[in-house]
């Protein structure tokens, strides 16, 4: 039997590949070099009642809910999370997303100015890392959350190229050789070519937003169609939620309670007298990491039988409750925290007898 025969040469062989070829640790991409962030920091509140009943305070990371009547003081509560955050760290930031155009910045000032101790920033230097962005409806709103996403996207994509700079190995010796290595084009590394591609998460756990408030947006649309508002809800809440595990935010949304009372059976806190639901409906619940309920108690003047004035004065304020009644992952639910506000804004923690 004759066949063909195939004419074998050194030339028809290539070369093989090594284990070295294929594994270079200098080709790692920024992925994996990138540390997953950890998701159990906690956002500094500034309250030991609510550290200690939620664990250590709020997550970052995570989309949390407020849903308060709105003279129970979820925007007081806000301005004193703001200040507490923007005392923390010289680093941190803050983003307030506001559509109800009733941000008090001469309030926070006053609150900032209160709580500042000795040797740190001064409230005015505080205030320049707060950016407020000033919505009128959804598609404002929708804009805000994803300019915030995207300036925070190039921040990091410039912290990972100046990170991964490269460096010149030699010195010349004279401009010529300088001239010749000009000409010849330097081949970009593996680590940049991925970090255009795809940037890793942020690490870092300084950054705070408010959104003040989804039912001031959604509410007339979800009333004038149910169906239609429900899916723009649903659709605006995933893209907060893309852009706070993205960027490792603490996030906060403010949302109004409905005016009508719900069946004491039917409420999802644990205190009967606490009877609101969200305005935009139950289904907000579904849609954030946590939910909580922010409700407050009239508080009545008691004598301590000493004269104290100011003891007095301080017990008629009343008494703010946050309580989380919803939470997607964990076991914290119908925890809840009671506290005053101070004549400053800040919070004063309450304990139950």
């Amino acid at each position: 039997m004759t066949g063909t025969q195939i004419p074998l040469s050194m030339d028809s062989f290539e070369a093989p590949t090594i284990a070295e070829d294929i594994w270079q640790p200098g080709a790692l991409t920024v992925e994996q070099d990138e540390p997953t962030p950890a998701r159990a920091e906690k956002f500094s509140i500034g309250s030991k009642a609510i550290s200690d009943a939620f664990e250590g305070g709020l997550d970052h990371g995570k989309v949390h809910c407020i849903t308060a009547k709105a003279e129970h003081g979820a925007r007081d509560l806000s301005r004193a999370l703001l200040a507490a955050h923007l005392l923390c760290s010289p680093e941190a930031t803050a983003t307030m997303i506001d559509s109800t155009l009733t941000f008090d910045v001469r309030r926070l000032h006053s609150t900032l100015r209160s709580s500042i101790a000795p040797g740190q920033n001064t409230a005015m230097e505080a205030l320049k890392r707060l950016k407020i962005s000033k919505v009128f409806d959804r598609i404002g709103m929708v804009e805000a959350v994803a300019e915030l996403g995207d300036e925070l996207s190039r921040e990091r994509q410039q912290r990972v190229v100046g990170s991964t700079k490269p460096q010149k190995s030699t010195i010349e010796d004279s401009e010529d050789e300088e001239d010749m290595l000009d000409e010849v084009p330097l081949k970009p590394t593996t680590t940049a070519a991925h970090a255009d591609n795809k940037c890793p998460r942020s690490t870092d756990s300084k950054k705070l937003l408010i959104v003040d408030s989804i039912s001031h947006v959604m509410t007339p649309i979800i009333k004038n169609d149910y169906a239609q508002g429900q899916l723009l809800l649903t659709s605006m809440l995933r893209l907060l939620t893309k852009v706070t595990q993205e960027h490792n935010l603490c996030t906060i949304v403010l949302g109004d309670a409905g005016f009508k009372l719900v069946p004491e059976d039917e409420t999802l806190s644990r205190f009967k007298l606490c009877r609101i639901k969200p305005a935009v409906g139950y289904g907000l619940g579904f849609l954030v990491d946590v939910h909580f309920y922010l409700h407050q108690f009239s508080s009545r003047a008691v004598s301590r039988g000493h004269g104290d004035t100011a003891t007095d004065v301080k017990a008629q304020r009343p008494v703010h409750v946050l309580e989380m009644v919803e939470e997607r992952d964990g076991n914290r639910q119908w925890s809840w925290a009671a506290f005053r506000f101070t004549e400053e804004g800040t919070l004063d923690d309450v304990t139950p007898d």
